[in-house]
């Protein structure tokens, strides 16, 4: 079903287009970008001291990292509170404490029961304790060790339609007390800093005011938000107020008169009658008859004057109705297109409504065609499924059958390989007969040729100990004829 035409749908993107780039543009001339921050974390719970609900009044304190983050009082017992990050904060993920203070009353108590911020969630705590757990004076937040960014000021300044002289002090006030730092206008323009405070972290409000030279002051109603480290881009004006010439000066005059009567007393008219009215038309009769007494300073107006103010009435009144009809035919006419265009909307919602039916009857046929062919496509699908049964079943019993031959083929073989088996046991106890049979002849016959061995070496030594026996017997004959020498050498030597 068709909603938008083609010429709708492209002049939404038309218009969307255009839209996305005025935005453009207005982002571009504030030159300041906030950081989205996170949704804030919600904590609603109960306050429960010495057993009993907390007094109406009594102050709900949240401290994260030791500073004040979120109050809330408490009623009937109950609090509801958001805590939301400012500008360099990260607080997700971190403990969230508590403390309380009854009314008209300095002394904090420390809850014991705390909760974790999370971007978006909420939490219910229920704060209970005994006042003999309270602390005296108030929590201070821990010292900041790392110091916060200066925020930057540039722009321009106009007072009256005209640049100020050159000098002119550009002052910033902040939760309203002017900053140390001030700037100086040259050529219509200035840039400062304003440096990072105790009192404000990002979010604050600056406001600005410009001190002249000749000490005349100006408050200005152009405001940006103190950003640490940002950049901001601010026109400082004062526009004048300017009479349109084609207007009369006079208060009394009308729009489209080119004047008042002559000699008309505007001082004498607001005492006479105690207001300045806007014209004729805002006159009564009488007045008109109080306000005689103001032409020329005299008791009296004359003919002349009354003649021009009935006139002036006159065109004034014609022009009101002039007006008038122009805005009754301009009201017919609107009412005349507004009545065309919802005889239009009715005709195009009576084209969509028939194009809608239309659609729905293709729908509908079209709907019939996929359930008919889904259909064919299932019964198609079960014959196949069928066949794919059938074919299963073929297979399973062709599967059994081989595997029946299989068995019977495995029951041969195995029987082939056991008498295989057999044989090859009777071969091996008759080789290890055989070798037992050849092992007793080895060692019979290794026991023979070391009994000869024995034999022969038993030969061979008593042949040695003979030899050996006769070697002895011999020295000791040698040795025996040398000491017969050796006695009858001495002899003779002697003799």
């Amino acid at each position: 079903m068709r909603l938008f035409t083609g010429k709708s749908i492209i002049a939404l993107a038309t218009f969307g287009f255009l839209g996305m780039m005025a935005a453009l543009v207005w982002l571009s001339d504030a030159e300041v970008i906030n950081a989205q921050q996170a949704p804030p974390f919600i904590v609603e719970g109960k306050v429960i001291v010495d057993g009993r609900a907390a007094e109406d009044g009594s102050t709900v304190i949240a401290y994260i990292d030791g500073g004040n983050v979120g109050e809330a009082k408490v009623l009937s017992g109950t609090f509801v509170m958001a805590i939301s990050e400012r500008f360099g904060q990260h607080f997700t993920g971190k403990p969230v404490e508590f403390a309380g203070r009854a009314p008209f009353d300095r002394q904090l108590f420390d809850f014991p029961q705390k909760t974790i911020w999370q971007p978006g969630g909420r939490a219910k705590v229920a704060l209970q304790l005994l006042t003999g757990s309270k602390i005296e004076g108030d929590r201070r937040p821990p010292p900041v060790t790392e110091p916060l960014l200066p925020f930057n000021v540039r722009g321009k300044m106009i007072i009256d339609g005209r640049i100020p002289a050159d000098g002119t002090i550009v002052i910033a006030v902040v939760n309203g007390e002017r900053t140390a730092r001030t700037g100086s206008l040259n050529e219509g323009r200035f840039n400062f800093s304003i440096p990072s405070d105790r009192r404000f972290v990002g979010g604050e409000m600056v406001e600005f005011q410009a001190v002249m030279n000749d000490g005349r002051q100006f408050d200005f109603h152009q405001t940006v938000i103190w950003q640490p480290g940002a950049t901001a881009s601010i026109a400082l004006e004062i526009q004048p107020f300017r009479e349109d010439p084609r207007e009369p000066s006079s208060p009394f005059g009308l729009p489209g008169i080119p004047q008042v009567p002559d000699g008309l007393d505007i001082g004498c008219l607001f005492r006479v009658l105690g207001r300045m009215p806007a014209g004729p038309q805002d006159m009564s009769p009488s007045e008109m008859a109080k306000s005689a007494q103001c032409f020329g300073g005299g008791p009296a107006p004359d003919d002349s004057a009354r003649i021009e103010l009935e006139r002036l009435q006159i065109e004034q009144e014609k022009q009101r109705l002039e007006q008038e009809l122009k805005f009754q035919q301009e009201q017919q006419r609107l009412e005349t297109q507004r009545i065309k265009d919802e005889q239009a909307f009715q005709q195009e919602q009576q084209r969509l409504e028939a194009e809608r039916r239309n659609q729905e009857r293709a729908f509908q046929l079209e709907q019939q065609r996929l359930d008919a062919e889904q259909k064919a496509r299932e019964q198609e699908r079960i014959k196949r499924e069928q066949a794919l049964q059938e074919e299963q079943d073929r297979l399973n019993r062709d599967r059994l059958k081989s595997e029946r031959e299989r068995q019977v083929e495995q029951a041969r073989l195995d029987a082939e390989r056991q008498k295989q088996n057999l044989e090859r046991l009777k071969a091996d106890q008759q080789m290890q007969d055989e070798q037992q049979r050849l092992n007793q002849r080895r060692a019979l016959e290794e026991q023979q040729r070391q009994d000869e061995l024995e034999k022969a070496r038993f030969e061979s030594e008593r042949a040695r100990i003979d030899r050996e026996r006769q070697l002895e017997e011999e020295r000791a004959r040698l040795d025996q004829e040398r000491l017969i020498r050796e006695d009858e050498r001495r002899r003779r030597e002697e003799e």
